[in-house]
């Protein structure tokens, strides 16, 4: 299949976050329908999750983003955090350890691509390429559809392997480098020439 061009170093590293607080990121488009992010508010609305050390940060602009912020203001979901907008996805990489993306609708997620490549794991639906690049339980962990309740299961399958998330990510980081070729839009030039 033909791979978009992403936007980190096919060399980053950002260092590991040293804390305590599991933080999660969301990054995407801030579009519930295709994006999934009230599947996410349905399980962080859960009292175990109240009562986790977690925070969960949705980076990303839409047009839905003040139905989110009203929907999480009426559940009172204080670990939620919205970042906006930002265009150095690594620094996002620097502070938290793994990428949650209960999508209902996706091609390959650059998202999904951008996180490995900085060596933090995925949490998605098993929908479109997600599963060609994670394995559940290994580099990853997959909801088996965009349900609360299939998203807790593997939210909570990642949250009862903290003290492996650092080797999981590596883990990830790996699969990446060994799936996504280094130079998508050259190999997209060269599609184009032979054709030509």
């Amino acid at each position: 299949w033909m791979q978009n061009p992403y936007n980190v170093s096919n060399e980053a590293a950002p260092e590991w976050p040293n804390e305590s607080t599991a933080k999660l990121a969301c990054v995407a488009r801030l579009e519930p329908p295709s994006k999934g992010q009230d599947v996410l508010f349905e399980v962080l609305n859960q009292n175990k999750w109240r009562s986790r050390p977690l925070a969960v940060r949705l980076f990303g602009n839409g047009r839905q983003s003040e139905a989110l912020r009203r929907l999480a203001r009426l559940w009172r979901l204080d670990n939620v955090e919205f970042r906006g907008f930002v265009d150095n996805i690594e620094t996002v990489w620097a502070d938290h350890h793994a990428l949650v993306l209960p999508s209902r609708s996706e091609g390959l997620p650059l998202a999904v691509v951008e996180a490995m490549f900085c060596s933090r794991f995925c949490v998605v639906t098993d929908i479109a390429g997600n599963a060609d690049m994670i394995e559940d339980n290994v580099n990853g962990f997959i909801a088996g559809a965009p349900h609360p309740e299939l998203l807790d299961d593997a939210m909570e399958r990642a949250w009862n392997r903290r003290d492996e998330w650092q080797q999981i990510g590596r883990l990830a980081g790996e699969t990446v480098r060994n799936t996504i070729s280094i130079d998508p839009v050259g190999n997209f030039v060269e599609a184009l020439s032979a054709l030509l």
